[in-house]
């Protein structure tokens, strides 16, 4: 179990968000230029229309992190195929 603090508000959010993108367009951040700029871009856009922010850093490592999860489902996915 992970101590510490416990998630803000619009790092949830941006998780979600995260998520949503990078399902509808691919989690392989290396297969365009300029993809998870485009990424990041659009969860911040998306945060600020709620009133929310983060650090540009954190949602960089968002975008990172749930790039690699997604990739990891898909792989243990096909493993189990």
């Amino acid at each position: 179990m992970k101590r510490g603090r416990p998630r803000s508000r619009a790092s949830i959010d941006a998780y979600e968000i995260a998520r949503d993108w990078l399902l509808d367009e691919g989690e392989d951040l290396q297969a365009e230029v300029g993809k998870q700029a485009a990424c990041e871009k659009h969860i911040a856009d998306e945060l600020l229309l709620r009133g929310q922010s983060l650090s540009e850093s954190t949602v960089r490592k968002i975008v990172t992190d749930v790039a690699q999860a997604i990739a990891q489902e898909k792989k243990a996915g096909k493993a189990g195929n």
